[in-house]
């Protein structure tokens, strides 16, 4: 989690920006303080049986948004103030 105000997005780390339909994936519910999922690749190091997640994409269900095909919906909000 990528607290935008008061952090800097870590080495090797990406920023999911957008829902699947192109909206912002900011999870906080305040204009002014953004709030983003981040990720980092697993190194090759790796062995290629470990489980890994493959794609990870924010969605909002108040915005008639679904998860893409064959994602699996974690039900749980990650705004705590919504």
């Amino acid at each position: 989690i990528l607290f935008e105000w008061k952090e800097k997005l870590k080495p090797d780390c990406q920023i999911i920006q957008t829902t699947p339909s192109g909206r912002p994936a900011n999870i906080s519910s305040s204009s002014s303080q953004r709030i983003y999922i981040t990720y980092r690749r697993a190194s090759e190091n790796y062995s290629h049986a470990t489980l890994a997640v493959t794609d990870i994409c924010v969605i909002i269900p108040g915005k008639g948004e679904t998860p893409p095909h064959a994602f699996c919906k974690v039900d749980k909000n990650l705004n705590s103030s919504m």
